[in-house]
């Protein structure tokens, strides 16, 4: 009970290729594997440190509690501002959005909404 295997049934398969064909075949395979990496790391490491972090300040930045709503919005600056000179959050810039609340219970509301559509990841202040 010998049994025999053909190829040939199969056609004649990759033993037809060229030495020019098969190194051609795999110089476009690391190609692809090299392109496939550099878009990985584009999107891994280099987008995501050009993007900065939104911190919103929420404050009465008008009205008669104004000037604790400053003091308020550049002590979050101040702060801010030492994160970024110790390079970031894993390597990502922090950036302020200051919002008036006018100390008013409304405005603060609408305040909020605004920080939220901005894309703020947290807010200081909310005064009202």
């Amino acid at each position: 009970m010998s049994q025999t295997y053909s190829d040939d049934s199969a056609g004649p398969g990759w033993r037809a290729w060229s030495k020019r064909t098969i190194f051609l075949a795999i110089l476009a395979a690391a190609a692809c594997v090299a392109g496939a990496i550099a878009v990985i790391f584009h999107l891994a490491v280099v987008l995501p440190a050009e993007k900065e972090i939104l911190v919103g300040v929420v404050a009465p930045l008008s009205g008669p509690a104004a000037v604790q709503g400053e003091q308020i919005r550049r002590g979050a600056t101040l702060f801010v501002d030492g994160v970024n000179r110790g390079g970031g959050i894993g390597g990502q810039r922090l950036k302020v959005l200051a919002f008036d609340d006018g100390d008013d219970p409304a405005k603060a509301r609408e305040a909020a909404a605004a920080a939220a559509a901005a894309g703020v990841v947290g807010v200081i202040g909310h005064w009202s």
